[in-house]
């Protein structure tokens, strides 16, 4: 996934938690670069010209939205701030010193921890992702 996120990883948004020296856990953000794709109207060339990926260039550039891509804490070091202190870096670095507006979208609707916690620094649930089962047979 690292390699894949390379050209849009800022490094000031991963953090890696580390207890003792041993990692505990790590948070991604990168720029939400859906809203540079947007003013290329899905397409990188034009008459093969690559007139789409200039104005995803300079688009990119403008961001002032970043994501939260992953978060993840070892499972022993669950239920010790670990996670809590990782966003509230995320918003002081993202937010506060560059200027960017955050979304943590693709939560579980049963991830009770990171839901209250995101509910207890402010954020406004605005959608509900519900994954269902069903046999085919």
């Amino acid at each position: 996934m690292a390699h894949e996120l390379k050209p849009i990883i800022i490094p000031d948004l991963t953090l890696l938690a580390e207890v003792d020296g041993e990692p505990a856990g790590f948070i991604l953000c990168v720029p939400d670069i859906n809203a540079a794709l947007r003013h290329a109207n899905g397409r990188l060339t034009t008459f093969g010209l690559p007139i789409g990926l200039a104005k995803l260039l300079y688009h990119k550039r403008r961001l002032r939205r970043m994501r939260l891509v992953a978060l993840g804490i070892i499972p022993q070091y669950r239920r010790s701030g670990i996670a809590e202190m990782l966003v509230l870096r995320m918003i002081e670095t993202g937010m506060l010193e560059r200027g960017y507006f955050g979304e943590c979208s693709m939560t579980l609707e049963n991830n009770y921890m990171i839901n209250r916690f995101l509910e207890a620094i402010g954020a406004d649930r605005y959608k509900t992702y519900r994954i269902f089962s069903r046999s085919l047979g």
